[in-house]
């Protein structure tokens, strides 16, 4: 039996499937009676939700992936304040070029763990050049009180100008000055022995005498070297090559060193895990 018309205040009831090609016109469902197991999958599209459909409240928490955010869709303006915090910063995400140097940044509680440490220097000596004639080829040296534990080495040179003598290589050079007979501060000895240069500082302390390069020879302060048994050095401008330039009179008759402080010198500090 065909059916022609029902109205909305009837009911009947039907034997096999309504189909869309069984039905014409439209249908009224009472609310709230078609329920998400009438609804066929996928039956609702994008083209069936009114604008501003979808609010937030319809959004089961963590619903929203990153899949479903479109490219560049998260912009500054959805990110509160102080919501990105170093545990949401990828390895090396901050770069120089995204930090603006013309600004101050302060870093609260700013923790490095690790210590701080120098690396380690090469060893470099002064070579001391055994000499039986060294007091009349060369003159006694001197060191001079610049400023605090730092000095400076001078002599009455025979050339009558500035020289300077080379320890171990090129690029560490350490200036004897010129003083036209009347050389300053404390003449210099070499305890052979421990292989230092001594001194009455008059600092009561050892003093540094520094390089070019930052390197720093050292002179141990000592209230009476002669007496101690230490051996007078003499500085020869004219020798060669300069690293022959420091004398002293050998008590064993051979060559020796004299040792630059691994302590005091000049290297850039870093951090070490």
């Amino acid at each position: 039996m065909a059916v022609t018309k029902v109205n909305q205040d009837q009911s009947m009831d039907v034997v096999g499937a309504l189909t869309a090609t069984t039905i014409t016109g439209d249908i009224h469902a009472s609310a709230g009676s078609i329920g998400t197991t009438e609804l066929a999958a996928d039956a609702v599209t994008a083209a069936k939700l009114a604008d501003d459909a979808v609010v937030t409240a319809n959004i089961t928490a963590l619903n929203v992936t990153t899949g479903t955010l479109a490219l560049d869709a998260v912009t500054g303006a959805q990110i509160a304040d102080d919501a990105v915090d170093t545990e949401h910063l990828a390895d090396d995400a901050v770069v120089p070029a995204a930090v603006d140097e013309t600004q101050n940044y302060v870093m609260a509680d700013l923790q490095l763990t690790g210590t701080l440490t120098r690396p380690a220097l090469a060893a470099v000596t002064l070579k001391m050049t055994d000499n039986d004639d060294a007091a009349t080829t060369g003159s006694a040296l001197y060191v001079e009180i610049e400023f605090g534990f730092y000095g400076s080495l001078n002599c009455d040179n025979s050339g009558s100008n500035e020289s300077s003598v080379v320890v171990l290589s090129d690029d560490v050079v350490l200036q004897v000055a010129d003083n036209a007979s009347t050389p300053a501060g404390s003449q210099v000895f070499f305890d052979e022995a421990n292989q230092v240069l001594t001194a009455n500082t008059k600092a009561d302390s050892t003093l540094y005498v520094t390089s070019a390069t930052g390197r720093m020879l050292q002179i141990q302060q000592n209230d009476d070297p002669g007496n101690a048994g230490h051996l007078a050095v003499y500085f020869d401008d004219d020798a060669t090559p300069p690293t022959d330039r420091m004398l002293f009179v050998s008590g064993l008759d051979t060559d020796s060193t004299a040792a630059c402080s691994t302590t005091r010198e000049a290297a850039a500090p870093r951090l070490v895990p």
